[in-house]
């Protein structure tokens, strides 16, 4: 498999009240072209912010984080929107889609923004990827008439829409029932298979982790665990274990 991203002995460390607090320590990952990987772990094990770091929406206190060939913490602010907008999608718990344009504009938006495709095009796209996750007879509806699920999905069309290398989603299921949980979780994997994207999802949905190729666990900052399909990449504990 082609390699998408790589993180070198990455670690994060905040000050706060002039006291260090480590929240990520020596992570070292390796993650390839249409992988379908969960991050688990307790609450404050560091899995949100590992995920940040993925995206680079937070910057690592050391080591490297590489996506195809570019050193995030070499770059820029600028760099870093602009490799953001292009590469990576992001789905959040909460779907953040704006309430003054309808489904259909929200997903052409951060296509506009890139402009690598025509206005045609843009639209195109737009239409095929809410087609694919059943919205197309909601394309014209404002976030108000759309239901949570609903919404969740416009936010998944909208991540996908520059054809990003890689699909970030912080637990994108945690406002939702379990009906609509299944729903989401079911588009994500038709979307990994249909598109190919590397998609990286930080829940605590058992049944969901069940169904991913790769299963990484997080244990204070540290990664004790990265399995895939039935087999070990790395076990460990943490040192104070």
């Amino acid at each position: 498999m082609d390699k998408i991203m790589e993180l070198q002995d990455v670690g994060k460390v905040l000050l706060a009240g002039g006291i260090d607090f480590t929240i990520l320590s020596h992570i070292n990952l390796t993650f390839y072209k249409g992988e379908y990987c969960a991050i688990v772990g307790n609450s404050g094990s560091g899995k949100s912010t590992l995920l940040y770091l993925l995206g680079a929406l937070d910057h690592p206190s050391s080591g490297k984080i590489i996506i195809d060939g570019y050193d995030l913490t070499a770059m820029s602010s600028q760099e870093l929107a602009k490799l953001r907008n292009e590469k990576i999608g992001f789905v959040f718990q909460f779907h953040y889609i704006l309430p003054e344009f309808n489904a259909l504009e929200n997903v052409i938006l951060p296509m506009m923004v890139a402009g690598k495709l025509s206005p045609k095009a843009q639209r195109e796209r737009a239409e095929t990827l809410l087609a694919t996750l059943g919205l197309a007879d909601r394309m014209q509806y404002y976030p108000s008439q759309l239901s949570g699920g609903q919404l969740q999905r416009v936010a998944i069309a909208r991540a996908l829409a520059n054809e990003p290398l890689l699909v970030l989603a912080d637990e994108p299921t945690g406002n939702l029932d379990s009906r609509n949980s299944e729903v989401v979780f079911n588009y994500f994997r038709k979307l990994n298979e249909e598109f190919g994207q590397t998609f990286i999802i930080v829940t605590h949905n058992t049944n969901f982790v069940k169904n991913c190729d790769r299963i990484i666990t997080l244990e204070d900052g540290k990664v004790i665990s990265d399995k895939m399909a039935g087999f070990c990449l790395q076990e460990g504990r943490s040192e104070n274990q």
